[in-house]
């Protein structure tokens, strides 16, 4: 498995994290209780 399948599967295994830490202002908006689903489209 490549790294970039790695850090691809990081991402969608925590998904609330990986908000936190790329987009830090636009997941503090985000309740705890949002159910995040990720849609896995590749570009």
């Amino acid at each position: 498995m490549s790294h970039d399948q790695n850090f691809k599967n990081l991402i969608l295994d925590y998904p609330r994290a990986a908000l936190e830490f790329f987009a830090s202002e636009e997941a503090t908006a985000i309740p705890p209780t949002a159910r995040i689903t990720p849609v896995r489209q590749e570009q």
